[in-house]
Parts: structure tokens; sequence; C-alpha cells
């Protein structure tokens, strides 16, 4: 049976920016943390979110299914 992925990434980014602190250097940070644990999904989208505009992101971290 497979692995079921972590949600630690999406934690941490919905933490940051309920904080009001979201921004490129905290992505990586999370990233960074996700790759050191192994979770090969956070380094996924977390490089995908990086490619993004800083409202871009924001716009998709607001919204409920995926991150709240």
């Amino acid at each position: 049976m497979a692995k079921k992925p972590s949600n630690t990434f999406l934690d941490t980014i919905a933490c940051y920016h309920n904080e009001g602190k979201l921004d490129y250097n905290h992505i990586r940070k999370a990233i960074i943390l996700g790759f050191r644990s192994g979770d090969k999904n956070a380094v996924l989208l977390g490089s995908l979110l990086l490619q993004l505009e800083p409202q871009e992101v924001h716009e998709l971290v607001k919204q409920k299914p995926l991150f709240n």
C-alpha cells in the first residue's frame, strides 16, 4: 500500500499565510523542510508556487479545499 502524503507542507504554507508572512523565502523554507523529510510532493508543489506571482500565490492559498 502506498504511503499517504503528508500535509505538513500545506499546513506550513497555510500557517504563514494566516500570519500574513507568506513570501518566497517562507515557501523556500517549507520546501527545504519537505526535502529533508523526503516529501517529494512538498518539493514539487513548492517549486510550482515559486513560479507564480506573489498575488497569485495568495489567491491560491485562500482557496479552502487545498489549504484551509
